[in-house]
């Protein structure tokens, strides 16, 4: 039964990836879980977590006051976490800003996932889990046209710019701006597998904008969020009992792009300093032009783990011709995330990279 509904799942995801606004992404991507797929909505060992992330990108460009903007916040809480079978509500709040425009996509999700144990680990094998969530939410995006000026308001004899003058464009007469409120939904599955606490895996395939909603500021019916298929995965493995290594990787693919993220992290326990411990790795970001495949980024990360505190910086330097223009830089990007030891079974554990 449950081999039937995988196979479903899964036909339904490469279905929809057919069909054709673009996300933002986060470096840290295994820090925002919520955005990545719903179905690992829980995939944490404790009762409850809060996880916020700021990422700050192209300030080298257009100026911090111009940059590009993201903010994210999720709150996930299990029901029963210590039984076979577990669900867990999360709530995602993201809001995206890019720009002298200010184009802003604000959005926000209600989500669950249900956890469920397919096998339960005998010696050197997995204990097998199966994961399927979805989110529901609601958005908005909006522009300040007023900060926008165009070519026929550019004077030539002065060199000035004059917003008196008329623009030629189509803006709209609507003064907010704005969108109307769009639903939004996701939905994904994901397997972790536990061997012991040396070393655990996980794979995941979501699928966000199922419903593909419209987000003209004009009213039309044609401008919508395509469509994206996310793949995910990685494992943790410990060389000993203080040094761990965690490779990782995520596939998105949205309309005719695509980007991959792909590396790994060391990890190193100080158990002596109150269960403490940090990681420290690096990813190549690839991504797609007119051109083809291109090496465009490498992101650098480091973590401190303070019991049951994360903190995680990122910085991504442009490996593209846009580096040239950016200095090799991109962006920054910090996370924190909290996560309650209420329910934590070490000897039974449910989640990879415990």
């Amino acid at each position: 039964m449950i081999r039937r509904l995988l196979v479903q799942v899964l036909y339904m995801f490469f279905l929809l990836a057919s069909c054709y606004s673009q996300d933002p992404v986060f470096s840290q991507f295994n820090q925002t879980a919520n955005a990545l797929n719903p179905a690992l909505i829980g995939h944490f060992q404790g009762s409850y977590k809060l996880t916020v992330n700021y990422r700050d990108q192209w300030y080298s460009l257009v100026g911090f006051q111009n940059s590009y903007k993201t903010t994210y916040a999720s709150f996930d809480y299990k029901f029963n976490p210590t039984k076979k079978n577990v669900l867990t509500m999360g709530g995602m709040f993201i809001q995206d800003t890019a720009g002298e425009g200010e184009f802003k996509q604000t959005r926000g999700y209600l989500g669950a996932s249900y956890n469920m144990q397919l096998s339960k680990g005998t010696f050197r094998k997995f204990s097998n889990y199966l994961s399927i969530g979805t989110q529901l939410g609601f958005g908005q995006n909006s522009v300040e046209w007023g900060n926008l000026w165009f070519g026929r308001q550019f004077v030539i004899p002065n060199l000035q710019v004059d917003t008196s003058l008329p623009s030629g464009e189509p803006i709209p007469t609507d003064q907010d701006y704005k969108t109307g409120v769009y639903p939004d939904l996701n939905l994904g599955i994901a397997w972790s597998g536990v061997a012991s606490r040396k070393l655990s895996a996980h794979g995941a395939i979501s699928m966000s904008h199922i419903n593909t909603p419209s987000i003209s500021n004009y009213g039309t019916i044609y401008d919508k969020y395509l469509r994206r298929l996310t793949i995910n995965g990685g494992s943790k493995i410990l060389l000993n009992s203080d040094l761990g290594i965690i490779p990782s990787f995520v596939f998105h693919k949205q309309g005719p792009s695509y980007l991959m993220m792909i590396g790994s992290s060391f990890s190193y326990s100080l158990i002596h300093l109150a269960e403490s411990g940090f990681r420290v790795g690096s990813h190549l970001r690839i991504a797609n032009s007119i051109g083809g495949a291109n090496l465009e980024g490498l992101i650098v990360s480091a973590m401190f783990e303070k019991q049951n505190i994360m903190i995680g910086v990122s910085y991504d330097f442009t490996l593209s011709e846009l580096r040239l223009a950016a200095n090799s830089l991109g962006g920054f990007e910090i996370s924190v995330s909290y996560i309650s030891p209420e329910g934590s079974d070490y000897d039974n554990p449910r989640v990879p990279g415990f």
